[in-house]
């Protein structure tokens, strides 16, 4: 009693009680002076006031309740003995169709890239896509890398193109893209990134991305480039340690482009700063190698 009593009166509880009253009271005022007409009695305004003030204080006793454990944090996914999410490398329209959906919520005001010209790049290369599934085979993150034409990266690095000018020819095949020295991160993106479980599929996200280059990239040295279109990717790319080698005003789609060497022990560091998620998300393309040695066997 004493503790829920405190509650009642602490500051937190009264910001909470204090801005839904006002809100209330704002949005009756605001619908009274619409309609000039209507006319409420002291009775029915007391009722009215009393209302609103017992709603905005059960509300905020919701939300000021004492809190017992993170379980959100402790466990954000039902534990199992198998991983409950995969990182699978796709070329499934399905899959494609909701990878398009949640880059158009992520880059808002960015035109996403055509899932026409997507289509047809994933039939010359279907290791560029990258989808993390939950355990309802739900896309709820993806990134995508791009081994390109080297003619096409230079006019990339100097701005006389952007990413909507890549087309089916600039696409290089699995067995080319093995000898390519520079690839291009096209999107990164996880969805509900506010709420914890899109913090930690942002997680999984950059940890298998780090698993995926040392997979399919590992040698010959390569040079990963990326152009952030907003303020959390260019934050994430600076933590990385990528660099600007080509600044905003010198390219034609007004965004500079960033590059991290992935020589050395770039991804070993970058590594080293995450989780190991291998028992919570597993890696699809390590799956597909083991049947193919099997086949082979």
């Amino acid at each position: 009693m004493i503790r829920a009593l405190r509650t009642f009166w602490s500051r937190r509880f009264f910001y909470h009680w204090v801005l839904i009253f006002a809100s209330c009271i704002g949005l009756l005022s605001g619908i009274a002076a619409l309609l000039p007409g209507l006319h409420f009695s002291i009775a029915l305004s007391l009722v009215i006031f009393s209302a609103c003030a017992i709603v905005s204080a059960l509300y905020a006793l919701g939300k000021t309740a004492p809190v017992h454990l993170p379980v959100d944090e402790l466990a954000p996914l039902a534990l199992s003995v198998e991983p409950a999410t995969l990182l699978e490398c796709t070329a499934d329209r399905g899959l494609l169709a909701q990878a398009h959906r949640l880059a158009e919520i992520s880059y808002p005001g960015v035109e996403p890239l055509s899932t026409g010209h997507y289509e047809q790049w994933l039939a010359v290369n279907n290791n560029i896509l990258v989808c993390l599934l939950n355990n309802n085979s739900e896309v709820v993150g993806y990134f995508d890398v791009f081994p390109l034409a080297e003619n096409f990266v230079d006019a990339l690095v100097n701005g006389s193109v952007s990413e909507h000018d890549i087309r089916r020819e600039h696409i290089l095949n699995v067995v080319d893209a093995r000898s390519c020295k520079r690839l291009y991160l096209a999107g990164f993106a996880v969805a509900e990134p506010e709420t914890f479980l899109g913090k930690r599929y942002a997680s999984y996200l950059a940890w298998g991305l780090i698993m995926y280059l040392r997979h399919f990239y590992g040698e010959p040295p390569r040079q990963l480039l990326a152009i952030p279109s907003t303020r959390e990717g260019k934050k994430l790319l600076q933590r990385f340690q990528f660099q600007i080698i080509q600044p905003a005003d010198l390219r034609r789609d007004s965004l500079p482009i960033y590059g991290l060497p992935l020589q050395g022990i770039s991804l070993e560091i970058a590594l080293a700063n995450l989780p190991n998620w291998e028992r919570a998300t597993r890696l699809g393309w390590l799956r597909s190698a083991v049947a193919q040695q099997a086949r082979s066997a």
